[in-house]
């Protein structure tokens, strides 16, 4: 990193840090406090997962999963509304940029070094992705979202597109907004960034998923 540039602080570059966390689930919001403590993470709010009914939801809403396991989508259903919430709440607060993290995570290198060594593209994104799993095969699209930021650019659209595309949230990011993107070849609507060196926030394998 270049030593004459200022160092970015994670607590004041985002206008709030968000965590989802379901009910009841005290040993999951313990751990991602014991992360948060640790970098010095102070301005964040805690988001409350939520529970689908997913007998009631319209097949349309799921349409386009991947699997077809009550329990798969129960949890991606859920898990989407939760993400969503975080979108409605940061433009309903004023909020200009987020970042979303699940209680699963585990950061492994200083966030404020990765901004302030990301400072190139900091006034650059739409959406900006701390870690995920790239895909070569498809324009390298970034699946998963347990570490990504939202600008208030694409609020409206998240808000009003996510739950009409049938698909899981992370899903809907990668083959909607991210093949509407600029990428790597500047067409399209949205700017999509990654933090380098990828993946320094990562989901903790010891947790069972919700969902799988």
């Amino acid at each position: 990193m270049d030593q004459t540039l200022p160092k970015v602080d994670i607590n004041s570059y985002f206008d709030k840090i968000l965590y989802i966390n379901m009910p009841g689930d005290e040993a999951r919001n313990n751990a991602i406090l014991q992360q948060l403590h640790r970098w010095g993470i102070t301005n964040y709010q805690r988001i409350e997962g939520v529970t689908v009914q997913w007998e009631n939801v319209p097949k349309e809403r799921y349409r386009n999963f991947i699997n077809d396991d009550p329990k798969y989508i129960k949890g991606s259903l859920g898990c989407a509304e939760a993400h969503i919430n975080c979108i409605k709440i940061a433009k309903h607060e004023g909020w200009n940029k987020i970042l979303i993290l699940e209680d699963d995570i585990e950061i492994l290198q200083d966030p404020n070094k990765l901004l302030s060594s990301n400072q190139h593209i900091l006034n650059d994104w739409d959406l900006l992705y701390f870690g995920g799993l790239i895909e070569p095969s498809f324009r390298n699209q970034i699946v998963c979202a347990h570490a990504y930021c939202v600008n208030s650019s694409i609020y409206d659209d998240i808000i009003n597109m996510a739950r009409s595309s049938g698909m899981e949230i992370d899903n809907f990011y990668a083959k909607i907004l991210q093949h509407m993107s600029y990428n790597y070849h500047q067409v399209g609507k949205y700017r999509i960034r990654k933090i380098e060196p990828f993946n320094q926030i990562v989901q903790n394998k010891s947790y069972n998923s919700y969902i799988r």
